[in-house]
């Protein structure tokens, strides 16, 4: 409305408001890398950028994820308490972590760290647990649930895969039987004075694939098919029982009444989120500790292939998942970042200069 256009303003900005200048022309700016050098002639042949390396925003309860900004991979540490960003660095290597987080974090500051949460990330944790020694090193319990929720979706998949199959087959059932019918109908009017009209009427009566009923299902609503109830159960098996209204309850109590295995799984993930509970946060150990295994009892009874992976996988992680029971920390703040980063690209529609991106990114949220 002024007759300015719209990337004058942010030149503006860019070049005499926001102090950017300045900083790159005393080098106060992008000057913070990772080094990588040739292993054996020691020369620097690569630098990856770390943006952010911030000593005072390291707090007690941190927590380290990744984030993909702009096409590429990051490592993004994060203070639980104050929720502002500690660390931001372009490279998801282990070697290259260690060698930024010693540069720039000097080793008093790390041994004020008491609690890192990450995800199942070997990287990370290694990480956590060699330059935070004070640390105690929780996954966070949304992956663990999370992977939970895939296996169950994996047992609908194999149910569904199971009930189209069956389908096919009635189908093919149906229509060779018609077809063989056909053909005999034909044989026995070829000796008729009539055969040509015959075959006329006959031909008419073969069904077609597409005027074969299926069959119909006796569920809740009338008119909606198996393999409906099983799309619409996608939605469904993500929420707690808790929450289900009479629609789903009548869906899902019809579902497991026709697949018992489908029940089963929901009835693990109930089991497992139960156990995530609140309440149990601070409790003693031991009793957390039996509630785990009483539920890699019931996977091992249910013969479900899915949920065994998944055992195995938290029998791998067991002792950093039962750390979670003592602080209680997730990585839920962190996650939220990583939201604001990308509603943040979003409103400036994506990065054009990745220096000053990141320059007003740190400056916004750390």
């Amino acid at each position: 409305m002024f007759g300015i256009k719209p990337r004058t303003p942010h030149f503006w900005y860019k070049h005499y408001f926001s102090g950017f200048p300045e900083k790159v022309a005393s080098k106060t700016w992008w000057e913070k890398t990772i080094k990588i050098a040739d292993k054996s002639t020691g020369e620097v042949i690569k630098e990856k950028q770390v943006p952010l390396a911030k000593q005072e925003n390291v707090g007690t309860h941190m927590t380290i994820d990744e984030k993909m900004i702009g096409k590429k991979m990051y490592t993004v540490m994060t203070n639980l308490k104050s929720t502002k960003l500690a660390f931001i660095a372009e490279s998801q290597n282990g070697e290259e972590l260690k060698q930024a987080i010693r540069e720039y974090f000097p080793e008093t500051k790390r041994q004020e760290v008491t609690s890192i949460s990450s995800d199942m990330s070997p990287t990370y944790k290694r990480i956590s647990k060699e330059l935070f020694p004070n640390a105690v090193v929780s996954i966070d319990k949304f992956h663990v649930i999370m992977h939970i929720l895939d296996a169950l979706q994996t047992v609908r998949k194999q149910v569904k895969a199971a009930v189209i199959l069956e389908q096919e087959q009635r189908e093919a059932a149906a229509a060779q039987k018609a077809k063989e019918e056909a053909k005999q109908k034909n044989k026995s009017a070829a000796n008729s004075k009539t055969e040509a009209v015959s075959n006329e009427s006959q031909m008419k009566e073969v069904p077609s694939k597409e005027s074969i009923e299926e069959p119909t299902a006796n569920g809740p609503i009338e008119g909606v098919s198996e393999l409906e109830y099983l799309e619409r159960s996608r939605y469904i098996l993500c929420k707690r029982e808790a929450v289900w209204e009479l629609e789903d309850k009548a869906i899902m109590g019809y579902l497991f009444d026709r697949y018992p295995i489908l029940g089963k799984a929901y009835a693990l993930t109930e089991k497992i989120r139960n156990w995530y509970d609140k309440k149990n946060i601070r409790k003693d150990i031991d009793f957390v500790e039996r509630d785990l295994y009483d539920w890699f009892d019931d996977v091992i009874a249910s013969k479900i292939p899915a949920f065994r992976a998944v055992r195995r996988m938290m029998e791998k992680h067991y002792d950093d998942i039962i750390n979670y029971f003592r602080e209680g920390h997730t990585n839920a703040k962190a996650e939220n970042m990583n939201g604001k980063i990308q509603r943040f690209m979003a409103n400036n529609f994506g990065i054009r200069d990745r220096s000053f991106f990141f320059f007003r990114l740190v400056g916004y949220f750390s």
